[in-house]
């Protein structure tokens, strides 16, 4: 008797491609593999078409699930944990695979049981090569073997590869209840090396398997600043998983995160509490305090950039304003022959001396003028931010101690942000909170790992840069007692410009 194939589960995701449903379902539906053997769910990423009712209608035995985010990974996590196949194929919405795709696949992993996923060569329509598995670059970048080539047969080898392209891509189940779901917090992009490079740590082999043929329309519903962006965020949340020794040298890559775009600097530091939770997550201890040096270093480069760019911004303010200043030497000088002639011209007549005097009236309306405006100019070039402090309050500091040296601050700069560190009590935080002059509490939470909790804060303070760190401290502290000691290491590390210590007794 012929043995049984094993039952496959093919998930596609849907985000608005109703256009490219039918052509991808129907190929999946003439798959030369037995019909009772597969089946086939369609994950909907929040479309706003006519996707769901469009296979509603037209293929009533796909299973539909609906994603409650727009989240490529957590839908495929998604059609993971309602599958009921032994094995697992991906396959995006706008791909074709071709007849013989996956059985060939299930041939291929059937033969080694530590064969954790296959991948096929994957066509543009063109039917130039899209990838057939992925290779690495420079500076860890990722990028598809065979990218736009010609078949001329040079990829006609099945072999073991590091990474495979996830838009056609099977794999089995067991692999996967080790290994663990795709990582969510990719979102879209990388996902697949990400998870193969998880598959590779748990000795899982990620076969290429030439025979297995599918064919990509490849447009995709999202910008390509979106697509630049989330691949450059991608590959450090990468990085942080599993190179984080080379974290700080790659920060910069290919510019991405640089050169005069502020808009693309802001992005770098918002997503640092993305990676630094990778970081925290995936790495020992020992491991981290290392990499810190390294990844504040590169950060460092890129802000160095953006003051860069402000130095060149207050340049052309300074070029304008010297232009300024030309055009009022050169007025002033007309308005000094004006009035030399009017004291040759003086014994004409009265119509010529009332026109002169109109004239000279002008002349210094738009002297006053020029006077403002260049006023203003050198406001601007003066212009400096608000003073930010941030005040460390030890347990040893009474609470109406503290108060009264901020208020004392707020008097001295009314438009200055005060920010507090402290560990509170319930009474003393509300208290302290209803507090009118502070911007902002950082309380450290209960039953935290010390080192992370004191790297969250150091982050927060290094990205915040506060002009000024005032720690509050006792000369009558009791016997023992670190806290001042621990205060002033905390404003050390905060990088603010300038540091002090008020003895309040």
């Amino acid at each position: 008797m012929k043995e049984e194939l094993p039952f496959v589960t093919i998930i596609t995701v849907n985000y608005n491609g109703a256009r490219y449903l039918k052509s991808c379902i129907e190929a999946l539906r003439n798959l030369d593999y037995p019909e009772n053997r597969v089946e086939i769910i369609m994950v909907d990423n929040c479309s706003v078409d006519e996707s769901i009712s469009f296979v509603k209608d037209n293929f009533p035995e796909v299973a539909i699930l609906k994603n409650d985010v727009n989240n490529y990974a957590r839908a495929n996590n998604l059609g993971i944990n309602n599958s009921k196949g032994e094995f697992i194929a991906f396959v995006n919405n706008d791909v074709r695979v071709d007849r013989e795709w996956l059985s060939e696949l299930v041939k291929t992993m059937r033969t080694d049981r530590r064969a954790g996923a296959a991948g096929g060569k994957l066509f543009f329509n063109d039917h130039k090569i899209q990838s057939t598995g992925h290779e690495e670059y420079p500076d860890y970048y990722w990028g598809d073997r065979g990218f736009k080539q010609k078949d001329t047969g040079q990829y006609d080898s099945g072999e073991e590869v590091s990474s495979l392209c996830g838009a056609a891509i099977l794999f089995r189940k067991d692999c996967l209840k080790e290994v663990g779901l795709f990582d969510e917090d990719f979102i879209m992009y990388l996902e697949d090396v990400d998870m193969c490079m998880r598959c590779a740590k748990k000795k899982w082999k990620i076969m290429y398997v030439p025979r297995a043929l599918a064919y990509h329309d490849f447009r995709g519903t999202s910008s390509p600043e979106m697509v630049m962006y989330f691949s450059e965020r991608n590959r450090l949340l990468l990085l942080a998983k599993h190179y984080l020794d080379k974290l700080g040298d790659a920060l910069y890559g290919k510019g991405y995160f640089s050169g005069y775009d502020t808009v693309k600097q802001k992005n770098i530091f918002d997503l640092l509490p993305a990676v630094f939770s990778k970081i925290i997550e995936y790495n020992d201890k020992e491991n981290i305090l290392p990499a810190l040096n390294s990844i504040f270093s590169g950060l460092k480069k890129i802000s160095n950039l953006e003051k860069c760019l402000l130095l060149e911004q207050l340049e052309s303010k300074d070029s304008l304003l010297r232009e300024k200043e030309d055009s009022f030497g050169k007025l002033a000088r007309d308005h000094i022959q004006l009035q030399h002639l009017h004291a040759q011209l003086k014994t004409k007549d009265e119509l010529l001396v009332r026109q002169e005097a109109s004239l000279s009236a002008e002349l210094q309306k738009l002297k006053y003028e020029l006077t403002l405006l260049q006023s203003d100019l050198d406001g601007i070039i003066r212009l400096e931010k608000p003073m930010t402090f941030l005040i460390i309050k030890p347990q040893s500091i009474r609470v109406k101690e503290a108060e009264s040296v901020i208020k004392a601050i707020k008097q001295k700069y009314p438009n200055g942000s005060i920010h507090l560190f402290a560990n509170l009590l319930p009474g003393d935080y509300h208290q302290l909170s209803k507090n009118a002059f502070i911007s902002k509490i950082y309380q450290p939470e209960k039953n935290v790992f010390f080192l992370a909790a004191i790297m969250k804060f150091i982050l927060i303070f290094w990205l915040k840069r506060f002009d000024v760190t005032l720690v509050l401290a006792s000369r009558n502290r009791p016997s023992g007692y670190n806290g001042n000691r621990k205060a002033k290491l905390m404003a050390l590390l905060s990088a603010a410009k300038t540091r002090h210590t008020y003895y309040t007794d």
